[in-house]
């Protein structure tokens, strides 16, 4: 029940064609599919991966299995371990900024957004897009 983050699914819909897009998140695999699927957001999505599984370890597998490089790979989150799982691959960090600004202190991150709405043009920058 929990309300898209801003320009989410608009970028789900215009970009999922173009790029392969994982989820790798802290919540139950189990669960976090079932949500997926209840969304109807599978199609969105080339691969999706939940708890146990660490972070720093899935988005390593992403790089390894879908024979990518870590340049060509941006990372979006908003909590430290996503921040985490990025450097520990050297993969290019969004942070999503909602009241969580404290969790980033003192890291370097080149890129913050409050929502999604500017995506494309962040990813531009970045040289992604």
């Amino acid at each position: 029940n929990v309300p898209y983050v801003e320009g989410a699914e608009e970028f789900l819909k215009r970009y999922a064609m173009l790029y392969k897009i994982f989820v790798v998140s802290a919540t139950p695999h189990k669960e976090l599919s079932s949500i997926i699927k209840k969304r109807g957001l599978r199609g969105y999505f080339h691969n999706v991966y939940g708890a146990p599984r660490r972070k720093t370890i899935l988005v390593r597998n992403i790089i390894r299995d879908n024979k990518l490089t870590n340049r060509e790979l941006v990372y979006i989150g908003d909590a430290l371990s996503d921040y985490e799982a990025a450097e520990a691959n050297s993969v290019e960090f969004i942070a999503r900024i909602n009241n969580n600004d404290e969790l980033f202190y003192g890291k370097t991150i080149r890129f913050k957004v409050k929502d999604l709405a500017t995506l494309k043009k962040i990813l531009e920058k970045a040289g992604k897009g």
